[in-house]
């Protein structure tokens, strides 16, 4: 992922300022410009690196996804670095989104419980936007779940 397109500060702080673009996209909804909200989110795609071909193997798959979704990560200099892809453009863009918040996080800051509360939360207001059945709820805790399992195999 691009390093330089992070959200600085706390989870909180990225997370507010992700709300407030969501909001903004619900507003221009309002005004009569259709799908705004999930045109947004699809173009957290952006914020995704090309994905390596060798790195679409099955240790690297995120359960919990219908689509087909491949993440790896590593830790550098104490920061958690991940990246992703999915056969599905709209899965990209959560992916690109999600991965956003927690970039550059220390494996410790991602672990917390706080955090995992945090992101559960976070969710749960992305649904306010973005209508989310329960499976494409279940594959963004399957994203969070890879990450966290992606750390500590670094420990």
């Amino acid at each position: 992922m691009n390093n330089s397109q992070n959200t600085p500060g706390s989870l909180e702080d990225r997370i507010q300022v992700e709300i407030e673009a969501f909001d903004l996209a619900k507003q221009a909804e309002a005004m009569g410009m259709e799908y705004e909200t999930y045109k947004h989110l699809m173009s957290y795609e952006n914020r995704l690196e090309p994905f390596r071909e060798e790195d679409k193997i099955e240790s690297n798959l995120v359960t919990k996804c219908q689509s087909t979704v491949y993440m790896t990560g590593d830790v550098q200099s104490g920061s958690v670095n991940f990246n992703a892809a999915s056969d599905s453009a709209f899965v990209r863009g959560e992916l690109g989104l999600v991965l956003s918040l927690f970039q550059g996080m220390t494996p410790e800051e991602l672990k917390d419980e706080d955090t995992k509360n945090r992101y559960v939360q976070f969710c749960s207001e992305l649904s306010d936007y973005v209508k989310l059945s329960i499976n494409r709820a279940q594959g963004l805790e399957g994203i969070y779940e890879k990450m966290v399992e992606i750390v500590k195999k670094e420990d």
